[in-house]
């Protein structure tokens, strides 16, 4: 039986260096994890009911929901497009503390401190909206507008787990200080993306193919703005990777590869 895709949201995070190409943050999941064990993917995880409940989407100020059903082709869904968007933010801020929000319109609301950051981080955990309530409480709504969409893939039938992510990308600041959950993951990196890419195939960074051929993208990139400028305009199409066998394995085929209309 072939395993259905689960719908998933992942956020690459972009800071510029001075003179030298931008960084992005890189997470490493831990080596129990029953999905990408060791690996170093960019922050993320599944799209949850509450993502794109009224709650959750009465926040969103930059962003409409047809907007991003426009965007990531979901028309029939527009409030279900929007919770990808929210779903990245909410799952990033619980894995490494980083969170994109921006005032309420009429609210005085002051960048959360240590403290309010660490409740927040319990709200999200607690589930059931616990995250979006907390969120209105403290005067603040989920920065969606900072969010370019430029990337789906979907995992190869045949895996046991499958994923339908949809990947963003937001600017961050050059302070910004990522403080790993040390459940789902162990480890943060801010690397440029072609060191990033030598670490992976020098084999001192585990890597999914999906991490590997978006970083092939963002390398193309001399700063933040650039990437966000170009790939926030960009189409971006389904992308389903193959599995072919190959000896007492498989071999992954794109679908701009040879052979992948074969299979």
């Amino acid at each position: 039986m072939i395993a259905v895709p689960r719908e998933a949201a992942t956020l690459v995070l972009m800071r510029d260096r001075p003179g030298d190409a931008p960084e992005v943050l890189m997470v490493q999941r831990h080596g129990q994890d029953a999905f990408a064990a060791g690996a170093y993917v960019f922050p993320g995880g599944v799209l949850e009911s509450e993502d794109w409940s009224p709650q959750a989407l009465s926040l969103c100020e930059g962003l409409s929901p047809e907007s991003a059903a426009a965007r990531l082709s979901l028309v029939e869904k527009p409030e279900r497009a929007l919770g990808y968007y929210l779903a990245a933010i909410r799952e990033t801020f619980e894995e490494i503390g980083i969170l994109l929000v921006k005032p309420r319109p009429g609210a005085a609301a002051p960048e959360p401190g240590e403290g309010a950051l660490r409740v927040g981080r319990e709200a999200v955990r607690g589930g059931k909206g616990a995250f979006w309530g907390w969120l209105r409480e403290c005067g603040l709504r989920p920065a969606v507008e900072n969010l370019a969409y430029f990337a789906h893939w979907i995992t190869p039938a045949g895996r046991p787990k499958r994923f339908d992510t949809r990947f963003f990308l937001a600017p961050v600041p050059s302070d910004a200080r990522p403080e790993p959950d040390l459940e789902e993951i162990v480890d943060c990196l801010w690397i440029t993306p072609a060191e990033a890419i030598a670490a992976e195939r020098g084999k001192r960074m585990r890597m999914l193919n999906a991490t590997v051929k978006n970083l092939e993208v963002l390398a193309e990139f001399a700063s933040t703005a650039d990437a966000l400028e170009s790939l926030g305009r960009c189409e971006v199409p389904a992308i389903l990777p193959k599995l072919v066998p190959q000896g007492d394995g498989y071999r992954v085929v794109l679908p701009w590869e040879p052979g992948y209309d074969l299979v």
